[in-house]
């Protein structure tokens, strides 16, 4: 069999018997690939510690087509994220990055531009202060959807083509699309003008521009429901995403912003977005 050597990012890992783990690798060329490690979990073994989620490897593997498990040759470290190893609320949305990933790329499809939106995510996430992350978030998923040809359209009524306004706005999950009232026929659902403005702004913003957003929180509701009855509508069920159902679980005082969002005395901050 030859060998292949690339890099990747890890989205998963599995104990395989006793010794062994089952790396699932998003790879720029060789798009999702599952790799076992023989002997990774003995004490001292050659891999070391370059065999956990988030990390970015360097890693030679045994390649033979249409083969469901490869066999890992060689991991070495390029990048590290440890800080997702001791913050929940940021564990629950760098793992949804994952998530989202793993479940978008089937199999040996070329990936390169995703890979490099999730290894950028990850990075921006690392780094970000808590108020940021859910900005971060629905960015991810609206550049994903992108990438894999199902970005919504958020400006005109996919029936008429009416240019979209008023005070509240019906969106298609299943369509992937705003209609406006004469053309809706049931099944939609309803979100705020206000929301339609955030995800416009962030559909279209660069990296350095979206930390600029502030959302009430009712509005970050909308946008979370909007997003993920999008995915689900596009995909399936199987783009339900359950990583960040750990956020449920969290006090709300952990999950606060660490700076203030320029509020009125009425507002305060919560994970990075109005109350």
């Amino acid at each position: 069999m030859p060998l292949a050597k690339t890099e990747g990012v890890i989205l998963k890992r599995i104990r395989l018997g006793e010794t062994s783990k089952i790396l699932t690798v998003l790879t720029p060329e060789y798009g999702k690939v599952r790799l076992v490690a023989k002997g990774a979990r003995k004490p001292r073994h050659r891999f070391g510690s370059s065999m956990e989620p988030f990390m970015v490897c360097g890693i030679v593997f045994y390649h033979r087509e249409g083969r469901d498990l490869q066999l890992l040759s060689q991991c070495d470290t390029l990048q590290a994220f440890p800080q997702f190893s001791g913050d929940l609320v940021r564990l629950a949305y760098g793992s949804g990055v994952l998530e989202l990933a793993d479940r978008v790329v089937y199999g040996a499809e070329s990936s390169g531009d995703l890979y490099a939106l999730v290894v950028e995510t990850i990075g921006l996430m690392a780094e970000a202060v808590r108020a940021d992350l859910p900005l971060f978030w629905w960015v991810y998923q609206l550049k994903t959807a992108e990438r894999v040809g199902y970005l919504p359209e958020l400006g005109r009524c996919d029936r008429c083509g009416r240019q979209i306004s008023g005070g509240r706005v019906l969106f298609s999950p299943e369509a992937g699309s705003v209609r406006c009232a004469k053309c809706g026929g049931g099944g939609e659902m309803s979100v705020s003008a206000g929301s339609l403005r955030a995800l416009q702004f962030l559909s279209q913003a660069d990296w350095g521009r979206v930390t600029s957003l502030r959302v009430s929180r009712r509005q970050a509701g909308e946008i979370e429901n909007l997003l993920g009855r999008f995915l689900v509508g596009q995909f399936g069920e199987s783009l339900r995403i359950k990583s960040l159902g750990i956020l449920r679980s969290i006090p709300r005082e952990r999950t606060q912003g660490a700076r203030g969002c320029g509020l009125s005395n009425a507002d305060h901050a919560v994970g990075g977005v109005l109350v």
